[in-house]
């Protein structure tokens, strides 16, 4: 599972992924394999994609543009490459 910033931690991430009415639409009608996923070291646990090999957190809507600024500011990789960085290490509708 990938580890984010100091802004954004796992725990903070369940909070929120708890208050999105959009995960809770995904969870209904979504081609994600959304699963709940224990937080190592925690009782919390985190809503995830497990459909591919990489468990990638539900990312929601208050937290994309954070998660864009921290992987986009890497390198300033570009449009592409910053889309499959996000795409691989996070899960959200398309």
């Amino acid at each position: 599972m990938t580890v984010l910033n100091h802004d954004i931690n796992l725990e903070t991430l369940a909070k929120l992924q708890a208050d999105d009415a959009e995960l809770k639409v995904c969870r209904e009608k979504s081609s994600l394999n959304l699963r709940s996923v224990p937080i190592p070291f925690s009782d919390a646990s985190i809503i995830c994609d497990t459909s591919t090999s990489n468990n990638r957190p539900f990312v929601p809507f208050t937290c994309r543009r954070k998660i864009f600024q921290q992987l986009h500011g890497l390198s300033h990789p570009g449009i592409r490459a910053t889309t499959k960085l996000i795409t691989e290490r996070f899960a959200g509708p398309k």
